[in-house]
């Protein structure tokens, strides 16, 4: 039964073709309806690419696309976008983000951006950095962090930031464009 069905559908390229698109826009386009069945507004995706049509054909950075998802979907404390097939949550409201990053932060220690380090360099830093090589890194530099002790930096880093626009100041002087 099966073999006649493959004999069939191999014998009738049109066919087999046909097949083949349907099951590539059923794997890329299976997740799109998440956001759907949450209730919760979302930027409509396309087949294969979700919402980063600009940003895979080059058109577009990735910040640059992000923030296009943000802007059209202002007004909401919460939306949702699609990189690929894979769904993303856009935490909007203020009052909701300091308590992700503050009070839960626990729970949402991974951010969502998987390098490897093998590979990329910048994945080794600190932005970058899940599950726990970033526990343990969080543990070492909090304390590096607490209130005082930015207080006492306050001033060292007042003098960089000057030191830095005066810089940038004279290399716009230096070049023009």
């Amino acid at each position: 039964m099966i073999s006649c069905l493959i004999d069939f559908l191999l014998g009738t390229p049109a066919i087999a073709v046909t097949v083949l698109m349907a099951f590539v826009y059923y794997y890329t386009t299976n997740t799109y309806d998440k956001w759907l069945k949450l209730n919760l507004r979302y930027d409509p995706p396309w087949p294969l690419v979700g919402n980063t049509m600009k940003m895979v054909t080059l058109i577009e950075h990735q910040l640059a696309t992000i923030d296009g998802i943000y802007k059209r979907l202002a007004g909401e404390k919460y939306c949702g976008f699609y990189q690929t097939k894979t769904p993303f949550l856009m935490i909007r409201d203020p009052e909701l983000i300091n308590n992700i990053l503050i009070k839960d932060f626990l729970n949402f220690a991974n951010r969502g951006f998987h390098k490897d380090p093998a590979l990329n360099i910048i994945a080794n830093g600190l932005f970058f950095m899940e599950g726990p090589k970033w526990d343990v890194m969080r543990q070492k530099l909090s304390s590096g962090f607490t209130s005082g002790k930015l207080k006492l930096a306050h001033n060292q880093i007042a003098e960089c930031s000057d030191e830095l626009m005066r810089f940038i100041a004279g290399d716009v002087e230096k070049t023009s464009i």
